[in-house]
C-alpha cells in the first residue's frame, strides 16, 4: 500500500522511516543486490504517493546508516551499498552506546555483560587462535605499557584486547556482531580513572589470557577473565567511592556557609 503525506495510514513525521524500512527489507530479502540503482526520487515520490522531499529524507537515513550510496552526477543517483563488516560494527558500537546512556546502564552491568560474552566465546576461541591472534594480543599489551599512555587510551586497548580475544574464534560473523556490542560497552567503562596499580594488574591479566591462549588452556583463560572483571568491578567501585566523597563535601561546604 501507497503511503501518502495526507493520508491517515502512518504519521507524516514516520513517512521517510516507513520507505526507509520498506527498502532495507527489499535489501534482505534479496530484491535488491549491492550495486543496484535504485529508481529517482521522482518515480519513488509516484509509487509511494508522498513528496520527493519524503523520498530524500529517506534515503538520507539509509545513506546515514551505510546502506546506500548517494552518487552525484549524470550517473548518480541511490546505490546499494555493499555491507562492511568494520563499518557494521562501528555503527553498532555508536547505536548500543548510545542506547546505554539513554538507559542509564551503569558500568557494574556494562562489566557483568562483557564478561559474560567473552567468557562465551572462550572455549572456540581456546580451539581455533592462530598466530595473527595472539600476535594481535601483544600488540595490545605492548601499547598499554607505553608511559604516560592516558586512560581513555588504556580502556580502549583493554576492549580491544577483549574484541581480539573474540576474534580467535575465526567466526567473522560473531565477532562483528560482539565487536559494537563490546566497543557500546567498552566506552561506559572509558571514563574511569586508572592509578598505576590497576593498570598494571591488568597489564599482567592480558599477559596470562594470552599465554593461556597460546597454551589452549581454557580453564586457566576463565580465571584469568574472572579476575579481570574483579580487577574492573574494583576500579569502578572506587570511581564511586570518589564521587561519594566529592559530594559529601560540597553538601558540608554548603551546610556551613
Amino acid at each position: 500500500m501507497a503511503i501518502s503525506d495526507t493520508g491517515d495510514e502512518r504519521d507524516a513525521v514516520d513517512l521517510p522511516t516507513g520507505i526507509a524500512e520498506e527498502v532495507r527489507d527489499r535489501i534482505m530479502a534479496g530484491a535488491l543486490s549491492p550495486g543496484d540503482r535504485l529508481p529517482s526520487e521522482a518515480r519513488m515520490a509516484i509509487s509511494h504517493g508522498v513528496s520527493r522531499a519524503t523520498v530524500r529524507e529517506a534515503l538520507k537515513q539509509l545513506a546515514a546508516q551505510g546502506i546506500l550510496d548517494i552518487r552525484r552526477g549524470s550517473r548518480g543517483g541511490p546505490f546499494v551499498r555493499a555491507p562492511c563488516f568494520v563499518q557494521a560494527a562501528r555503527a553498532q558500537a555508536s547505536a548500543s552506546a548510545l542506547l546505554y546512556a539513554a538507559h542509564r546502564v551503569d558500568a557494574c552491568q556494562a562489566l557483568a555483560a562483557r564478561h559474560r560474552l567473552v567468557a562465551a566465546c572462550l572455549p572456540l576461541a581456546v580451539r581455533r587462535a592462530e598466530a595473527r591472534d595472539l600476535d594481535q594480543l601483544e600488540a595490545g599489551i605492548s601499547l598499554q605499557k607505553r608511559a604516560h599512555l592516558p586512560d581513555g587510551a588504556f580502556h580502549d586497548s583493554a576492549t580491544r584486547f577483549l574484541r581480539n580475544v573474540v576474534d580467535a574464534t575465526g567466526d567473522r560473523l560473531l565477532s562483528s556482531q560482539l565487536a559494537g556490542v563490546l566497543e557500546g560497552l567498552g566506552r561506559l567503562l572509558r571514563n574511569c580513572p586508572l592509578s598505576p596499580r590497576p593498570r598494571v594488574r591488568l597489564i599482567v591479566l592480558h599477559q596470562e589470557m594470552a599465554a593461556a591462549l597460546a597454551a589452549r588452556d581454557l580453564a586457566r583463560l576463565h580465571e584469568d577473565l574472572e579476575v579481570l572483571a574483579e580487577v574492573y568491578a574494583d576500579v569502578v567501585q572506587l570511581v564511586r567511592a570518589d564521587k561519594s566523597d566529592t559530594s559529601s563535601s560540597v553538601s558540608l561546604r554548603t551546610i556551613q556557609s
